[in-house]
């Protein structure tokens, strides 16, 4: 394992330098699927337990592995990084494997690359089971849960400042092989670690006051299908659900929408410690109106129907809530202008976290 100060740029500039400079060019093609898996050595802790983390690559087909950068996350509140018990294994050979380490509160952060010398191998992932990374985390709290993931803010050629990579290599010999594109679809698999003896009724709370998301028991209920509302996150610019709500008791799930995205109409289940969903919660992203993941003209075009009676927003919805970007409690033709403003670039909306401050105020 080798340490650099300079893991912040490691991460991109090795993936691009490595991958492009010395390694061939980017191969615009499909690429096959890689599953990464993080597991623990315990589901369930007491303060002052050690577990050990465990990240594993798999595929069902043949994929190369080339140079990947792997965030795990993990609720800083209840655990803490065994400083120094991260062990990144030789994926591409002993001697021939970069690798860079950085511990924050709450991430730890890992960039793998093959050398440019030696016998340097890369390695097929096809039902290898691959063992990347171990590393320790140190129970630090006495009663909740934690889960413990790669992030899911990929890197691809339209997010170029994303945090989980993996290459792939169209042969075995990184040398001569040709690195796939940035954005090829990658799964990941994660695991929540319980304290013993919790106790208490599951309840969605921010992780920390005023952290900029706002938790609302009284909006988007109407339907009966929720007990309420999650906003003030901007999951669309890589910030995560799971790092502003959170649970005492139990565990919480955030699931896409119907489109796929973690915008407007994605669920935030809350779970109790048996893992039965006792809540389910909805996200609201303002000025993404259709929840297709985009904030447009036809987000614009919804409110601006809605304002002249074509066609009605249901009241009480997260689409609805969503509309109303400049949190004056109406849904109408002023929000459909600033929508279409943002989309024409002539003038940004407000930060989620703003808007969702001014919109709590209103509603």
């Amino acid at each position: 394992m080798v340490k650099s100060k300079k893991i912040l740029s490691l991460a991109l500039a090795l993936v691009m330098a490595l991958g492009v400079l010395t390694m061939g060019v980017f191969a615009a093609k499909t690429t096959p699927t890689a599953t990464f898996t993080v597991s623990s050595s315990a589901s369930e802790v007491a303060n002052g337990d050690e577990v050990t983390i465990t990240v594993k690559a798999n595929a069902t087909e043949t994929f190369y592995a080339g140079p990947m950068s792997l965030p795990i996350e993990y609720n800083a509140s209840l655990f803490e990084y065994v400083a120094d018990s991260a062990t990144v294994a030789n994926i591409y050979g002993a001697g021939t494997t970069k690798s860079a380490v950085k511990a924050e509160a709450g991430k730890l952060t890992v960039a793998l690359t093959p050398s440019t010398s030696g016998a340097v191998t890369a390695p097929d992932l096809n039902g290898a089971n691959l063992t990347v990374l171990t590393f320790k985390l140190k129970a630090i709290g006495s009663t909740g849960s934690s889960t413990v993931a790669i992030a899911n803010d990929q890197k691809t050629a339209a997010n170029i400042g994303g945090k989980f990579y993996c290459g792939s290599f169209d042969s075995a010999n990184p040398k001569t092989a040709e690195l796939t594109e940035l954005g090829q679809t990658l799964n990941r698999v994660d695991t929540t670690i319980s304290y013993k003896g919790a106790v208490g009724t599951p309840e969605l709370v921010l992780t920390q006051a005023d952290n900029g998301a706002v938790i609302r028991k009284d909006l988007c209920t109407t339907s009966g299908e929720f007990a309420g509302c999650v906003f003030g996150i901007d999951t669309l610019n890589g910030e995560n659900i799971e790092d502003f709500v959170t649970t005492a008791v139990g565990s919480i799930e955030v699931v896409a929408n119907a489109d796929g995205n973690i915008s407007t109409g994605a669920t935030i289940l809350l779970k109790d410690a048996a893992g039965e969903v006792v809540a389910t919660y909805v996200f609201i992203y303002f000025g993404d109106v259709n929840g297709d993941g985009a904030v447009d003209i036809t987000d614009a075009a919804t409110v601006e129907a809605h304002d002249q009676w074509v066609e009605t927003i249901e009241e009480d919805t997260s689409a609805y809530y969503a509309s109303d970007v400049n949190y004056d409690a109406v849904v109408d033709i002023t929000d459909s202008a600033a929508i279409e403003a943002q989309d024409q670039w002539v003038e940004a909306l407000e930060a989620q976290n703003v808007i969702a401050k001014g919109f709590n105020g209103a509603w």
